[in-house]
């Protein structure tokens, strides 16, 4: 299959990432939403297990990312690559599941000090209600401020942990430090993905209004779709910032 006509150099870099993402996702989308829905089932499966369940599932998350990566960075796939991050890389891949835990854990905490009510409504059903309530806009922002640094410092750890063998600690600094110095092109790009997110949830609004049925399926569909370039664009951004040794059809993608 030849690439695709790659954006000019004078493109913004946000963009040329949005673009090298949907073109890696239009290689094989069947293959790679089947193993996102695959990943996200048995997750909520393990999640089930009685006192173990939901801790043992998050512990396991960031094996299933690198190997869903794994699935879309290569070519051609095959069951090692499925299993590379359980076989070559599982206790660090554990120990950095953990060290998140324990940064959401204090996250939690800080909360509960700050707003406990807003707290406890974060793990109701309608969290995002509490979100969107003006009266919890300074609740908001704090979680908001408590949480970016460690989407960043977690953002590219388990790639870094999986591929380049970074010590937990390396894998946190380098990626929050890389992140902290792009972070320009990265709220850029940020900006217009939710975009087209939000342009998709209005075209279902839209639609809603004419078959609710067919509207509440299509959410679905789109959801996974959103979520399957969202782990595009990590690997194209990932190539970008962590170039060498990353697989070469990437680079000839973006």
């Amino acid at each position: 299959m030849s690439a695709p006509a790659s954006p000019s150099p004078d493109t913004p870099r946000s963009w040329r990432w949005l673009c090298a993402a949907y073109a890696i996702f239009r290689q094989k989308p069947v293959l790679i939403c089947s193993a996102l829905v695959f990943y996200f089932s048995l997750s909520s499966l393990i999640a089930t297990l009685p006192v173990v369940g939901s801790i043992l599932s998050m512990l396991l998350t960031p094996c299933f990312i690198v190997s869903l990566m794994n699935l879309i960075l290569r070519p051609r796939p095959t069951v090692k690559d499925i299993f590379q991050p359980f076989r070559e890389r599982l206790k660090p891949l554990l120990g950095l599941a953990f060290v998140l835990m324990l940064c959401v854990l204090l996250v939690t905490s800080l909360l509960v000090l700050l707003d406990s009510e807003f707290a406890r409504a974060l793990g109701q059903p309608n969290a995002m209600e509490a979100l969107l309530k003006p009266e919890n806009q300074l609740s908001t922002l704090a979680l908001f401020v408590l949480l970016t640094p460690i989407i960043m410092a977690y953002w590219f750890a388990p790639l870094l942990v999986a591929w380049r063998q970074f010590s937990i600690a390396k894998a946190l600094f380098f990626s929050f430090m890389t992140t902290l110095r792009n972070w320009r092109p990265v709220l850029g790009c940020f900006l217009l993905f939710s975009l087209l997110v939000f342009s998709a949830l209005i075209l279902m609004v839209m639609l809603a209004t004419v078959s609710m049925a067919l509207a509440q399926m299509l959410s679905m569909f789109v959801l996974i779709v959103v979520a399957a370039l969202n782990f595009c664009l990590t690997c194209v951004i990932y190539q970008d910032f962590f170039p060498p040794p990353a697989p070469k059809h990437i680079s000839e993608l973006a």
